[in-house]
């Protein structure tokens, strides 16, 4: 999946759209199973990304996926104070909840509905940015 034009300027705004698409790749990923798409725009040092990465790669082998995107992205917003070479970005989701389901389509797992703020801090690497560091914050 190719970054956006938009998200691959190293300006504020470029960061709030990479921001952005992490997000969106991050739920699709989450629905699929698949982190073919978002292991590219981490870096190995983003431990929560690397995580993420390792637990939807074992529900990938056991052939379970979610059944449907659940997020619905919200306000992004890169806090004026930090630098552009390491800036925090901060997306606002509604998940709506899921289902995970194996593959004979049986429930294995349920994520209830939240409000959820996740926060990057990215860093311009190689003509491009990535993710290294996430967290969800109150």
């Amino acid at each position: 999946m190719a970054v956006p034009p938009a998200a691959s300027k190293k300006t504020p705004e470029g960061a709030e759209a990479f921001a952005r698409f992490y997000t969106e790749t991050l739920g699709d990923a989450a629905a699929t199973s698949s982190t073919k798409s978002l292991a590219p725009l981490s870096m190995m040092s983003c431990k929560t990304c690397q995580d993420f990465i390792q637990i939807l790669d074992g529900r990938a082998s056991r052939g379970e996926h979610g059944e449907r995107s659940s997020f619905r992205l919200g306000a992004v917003q890169m806090d004026p104070g930090s630098p552009l070479n390491a800036p925090i970005v901060d997306v606002l989701v509604t998940d709506q909840g899921s289902l995970i389901v194996d593959r004979n389509g049986k429930v294995v797992e349920t994520s209830a509905p939240a409000k959820l703020n996740f926060r990057y801090t990215l860093k311009w690497s190689d003509e491009s940015w990535r993710v290294a560091d996430s967290e969800v914050v109150q």
